[in-house]
């Protein structure tokens, strides 16, 4: 992030956080289902960019205190947490850019198209993901 971009954010996160705290109690406004979230996705074919592996290891080294990784749905995700929990910054790219994937086994499941089909069945891999490089800190 430029100087200038970095300046622009901090200064319009701060008027958010002023908007709220003088408003807030009277606007119609619930707490966030999910955190407020800062996400950058990095893709393996961003010309000129480090790997996206590269990446998030750099960013799990300037993150400050505890940050958190996440791997349980297709993407592979670094998240620091502000001390209250929301907001956060999460760092995201596909699996395969970081892991191996490793099938190990086919199961049968009900066939779908827009509703199950009824007595026909497709197969679908069995998948474990190893990540031997530890990312984080």
């Amino acid at each position: 992030m430029k100087y200038k971009e970095r300046d622009e954010l901090v200064a319009d996160l701060r008027e958010l956080a002023n908007v709220i705290e003088q408003y807030g109690h009277r606007l119609p406004l619930e707490l966030p289902y999910f955190p407020l979230a800062i996400t950058e996705r990095f893709y393996e074919d961003d010309e000129g960019k480090p790997s996206p592996k590269e990446q998030l290891k750099k960013a799990a080294r300037i993150l400050p205190g505890k940050v958190e990784k996440d791997m349980e749905h297709s993407d592979y995700e670094i998240k620091w947490k502000a001390k209250n929990g929301r907001c956060e910054i999460v760092f995201e790219t596909s699996k395969e850019n970081v892991c191996v994937k490793k099938v190990v086994g086919v199961e049968k499941v009900q066939k779908w198209e827009s509703k199950p089909v009824e007595g026909e069945f497709t197969e679908r891999e069995i998948v474990e993901w190893e990540c031997t490089d530890s990312l984080l800190k």
